[in-house]
């Protein structure tokens, strides 16, 4: 009988989790960047969109001004 934890175990299923974790990755940035632009504070902005807030300044940081 095949389980939910075979499945998981599964090359295939690794690969849908990877790329569904870089696409919410990626729309997280463009939000944090949407966000920034409206002059949000990082922490609301982390609030919102549930980051940790650390991660949300990071990438402010990274950000062309």
């Amino acid at each position: 009988m095949l389980l939910v934890h075979d499945i998981r175990e599964t090359r295939i299923y690794q690969e849908i989790q990877e790329e569904e974790r870089q696409r919410t990755l990626a729309q997280n940035l463009k939000s944090i960047q949407k966000m920034a632009a409206l002059k949000m504070a990082p922490e609301v902005i982390a609030d919102i969109l549930d980051l940790d807030v650390d991660m949300v300044r990071k990438e402010l940081a990274k950000a062309p001004r």
